[in-house]
């Protein structure tokens, strides 16, 4: 991991778990305080750890296919976190020309790995985003425009447990891409929803690039069985949170939003997921309040 010893224009990612702050607010003493210090202690060592497993694991998985046989394949980043945030930044001048496009795929799949593991893992979904722009990052603080517009993205259009992605990290991409020959599959990288925002598609496992067999990238992101227990174990997680949270409307929304995406998601493979119906998340699945729910 190198040092970021001034701006430098990077691809960043900023995101945080979500619901931390309105639980935070509800303690009502010092032992209910330090209960939940320990419990988002060991998930900061859980987001750390899934951030540098993924970081090894995407540089390894992409350096065994042609396209992404680069030499100068490892990833330069900077990690730093505070409270429930984190903040991810590769600057773009490490990255040796040609292969832009490249690294902003392998970002693209590292946050991938982050965002569905830290769901099926430990039940955390996060807000965030990823935009292009300078930033400093050091051991003592971290500057910049890059910080501010991640910040306010994460804040004020991301709202829902997704990962949102600026215009100009797609732009990066297209000017990168001179050939045109992957914009195509970067495509199938993100989702534009119903407001026309742009988010991280985590769950899509048919991505295939350049020899890179689709079921491998499943197994890469959801484990062995792609259309068995790891798409349950999203499922429960969503449903855990929606019968924790139905009397909080604040929250609740943000996970009627994960259930719309699941269950799109499922709907829109349904062709190539055997028993596809008992993926979908179904009013029965959840508590009385949800009776009247169109789902």
């Amino acid at each position: 991991m190198s040092e970021i010893d001034a701006l430098q224009r990077s691809l960043i990612a900023y995101f945080d778990i979500l619901g931390y702050a309105d639980y935070v607010q509800k303690l009502k003493n010092p032992e209910e305080e330090q209960e939940f210090f320990n419990i988002i202690n060991e998930c900061v060592k859980k987001v750390y750890g899934e951030i540098h497993a993924s970081f090894y694991f995407i540089e390894e998985m992409y350096s065994n296919y042609p396209l992404f046989s680069f030499s100068h394949r490892k990833f330069e980043y900077k990690i730093k976190g505070f409270s429930d945030n984190f903040i991810i930044a590769i600057p773009l001048l490490s990255i040796p020309s040609g292969i832009v496009e490249k690294y902003i795929m392998m970002f693209f799949s590292l946050l991938f790995e982050i965002q569905s593991n830290l769901i099926i893992r430990y039940s955390l979904f996060i807000r965030g985003a990823v935009v292009i722009d300078d930033i400093y990052i050091s051991d003592e603080f971290v500057y910049g425009k890059g910080l501010i517009k991640a910040y306010n993205l994460e804040n004020t259009i991301a709202i829902y447990p997704r990962i949102v992605i600026d215009q100009e990290v797609i732009y990066e991409f297209k000017i990168n891409d001179f050939y045109g020959n992957l914009y195509d599959i970067f495509g199938k990288f993100y989702k534009q929803d119903f407001d026309r925002i742009k988010f991280l598609n985590y769950m899509n496992s048919s991505i295939k690039i350049n020899g890179i067999p689709s079921n491998y990238y499943s197994e890469f992101v959801w484990g062995k069985n792609i259309r068995g227990e790891k798409i349950i174990d999203h499922k429960k997680a969503i449903i855990d949170k929606l019968n924790q949270y139905y009397k909080n409307p604040k929250i609740l929304q943000k996970y009627l939003w994960v259930l719309n995406y699941h269950n799109s998601y499922i709907l829109e493979n349904k062709d190539e997921i055997p028993e596809y119906e008992k993926y979908l998340i179904k009013k029965t699945d959840l508590c009385d309040y949800f009776a009247s729910f169109d789902i």
